[in-house]
């Protein structure tokens, strides 16, 4: 079966189940899209997702992950929203390589000479093509490469007879040059390739090149009498051939078993070409030395090897975005403890100030701090409201920052509620001084990593500052 119509049956069956997912999926409940195309797609994905056979390859890590970012919203809800998004993405990528794959496979098979085990011939007026063909042995699987010279379209013969027939008997004049007669031949003979008024290429041999070359030089200065020299013209237009002259013996040469086997099923193939010459496609002999063979043109290769690329694509994409994941809640958490000195200091001064701990989250929950830790604060304040226990709520508050700062501080707050810890003034002091600390120790850190990021573009700046004054040095000598 041919890559393209392989390629074509793939792409009317995966059209099919888009179209039944189409169908299955449109009273899914789904978030609005930006565009129709992604609303589509969202819709398929979450209502695959809601299947069983995809619920259970869903990450647990990915679930928490999820929790950790949006902790004031469904788990479930979000999920499916991820899930949906993510089965979508992979459903456009799989489309769009199926179809990009077979558009290409039909393209490069409707433009290649090579059709189903024949050649397509140029136009009448059109030059011989030199194709390179890969022979395969189906049994063995070996391959081997052999140049081949695709003739063209040809004419009918009448006209080019009448022409031939008219150089034949103006070819002895035409080639003299400086002699008088070709009896009397002393200086360079006038071999070109072709004359005027007359569209055949010439070939010229010689019977004796040691005295007359293919160009019409003439070595006479060692010859003692006069020398009998054949020389043959070899007419050729297209698929006309005709010779002018004697033909010319040679002896044949040695070949290695590999030379001779190319020279055999070169000559296979240009009897066979010839044979075939006024068709308008050249069959390829479906045998060679009693074995079946197959061919390709070298250089040609098929679109569908794109097609695995974009099935690796997928699982690429399921593992990136899991990825991408894990790095929102590493970013979130380097956000979070930028944030944990302030914090701190609100805390301390609104304890100081008398408030319970259960009014400063209240009080925390509307001032201005940075918008991850004001969404735990606020999901804090919620589970304070449901009737969770203040323990249980601080608990789960450092669990979800999950930074060893916060489940240090919930943890004092924690052992304050359990024991009635009275020094717990002093303890949060301390804890503010440490995130003080911290504080400096973050800035000191990122400025090492500024500098770091430099010195790349300094280094550069210094070849540049280098070449400038290096370079004038050379040029002055």
């Amino acid at each position: 079966m041919r890559p393209s119509m392989g390629m074509g049956i793939l792409s009317a069956v995966w059209t099919m189940i888009l179209l039944v997912l189409l169908i299955k999926s449109r009273k899914t409940d789904c978030p609005k899209q930006e565009s129709f195309v992604s609303g589509l797609l969202f819709r398929m994905g979450i209502y695959l997702e809601e299947k069983p056979c995809f619920q259970k390859v869903e990450s647990q890590r990915t679930k928490h992950i999820l929790k950790d970012l949006y902790p004031a919203t469904d788990i479930r809800a979000k999920c499916r929203e991820y899930y949906g998004e993510k089965i979508g993405k992979m459903i456009l990528i799989f489309t769009a390589g199926c179809y990009l794959t077979t558009v290409l496979s039909f393209v490069t098979e409707r433009d290649s000479i090579l059709q189903q085990g024949s050649l397509k011939r140029g136009g009448y007026l059109s030059d011989d093509q030199t194709v390179e063909l890969v022979i395969t042995d189906p049994d063995t699987e070996e391959s081997r490469s052999l140049q081949h010279t695709l003739l063209s379209q040809r004419y009918p013969e009448k006209e080019l007879d009448d022409l031939a027939d008219e150089l034949e008997e103006k070819l002895p004049g035409l080639i003299l040059g400086d002699n008088t007669d070709l009896s009397r031949v002393k200086s360079k003979l006038s071999l070109t390739n072709g004359y005027e008024r007359y569209p055949f290429s010439i070939d010229w041999l010689s019977s004796d090149y040691a005295l007359i070359d293919s160009d019409g030089s003439v070595h006479n200065t060692e010859i003692q009498e006069s020398t009998a020299v054949t020389l043959t013209a070899d007419l050729t237009f297209r698929e006309y051939e005709r010779s002018i002259s004697f033909p010319v013996v040679l002896q044949p040469a040695t070949f290695t078993g590999e030379e001779a086997l190319q020279r055999e099923t070169e000559r296979i193939l240009n009897e066979s070409d010839e044979a075939q010459a006024e068709a308008e496609t050249f069959r390829l002999p479906g045998e060679l030395f009693g074995k079946k063979v197959s061919y390709s043109i070298r250089g040609e290769g098929t679109p569908a090897c794109l097609f695995p690329v974009f099935c690796l694509l997928i699982p690429l994409l399921f593992c990136l975005q899991d990825k991408d994941l894990e790095n929102r809640l590493q970013k979130r958490k380097k956000r979070t403890d930028g944030e944990y000195p302030a914090f701190v200091e609100k805390f301390v001064l609104l304890y100081g100030a008398g408030m319970s701990i259960r009014r400063i989250f209240e009080r925390l929950e509307r001032d201005d701090l940075q918008e991850d830790l004001k969404e735990q604060i606020r999901v804090l304040v919620r589970d304070l409201h449901n009737g969770i226990l203040e323990q249980t709520a601080l608990e789960q508050f450092g669990h979800r920052l999950a930074t060893p700062c916060y489940i240090k501080f919930s943890g004092l707050l924690i052992s304050h509620l359990k024991k009635g810890n009275t020094d717990l003034k002093k303890l949060l002091e301390e804890e503010a001084g440490r995130a003080f600390e911290i504080r400096r120790n973050l800035a000191r850190k990122k400025g090492e990593e500024a500098g770091t990021k430099l010195l790349f573009p300094m280094i550069l700046m210094l070849g540049v500052v280098m070449a400038v004054i290096i370079l004038p040095a050379f040029l002055s000598f």
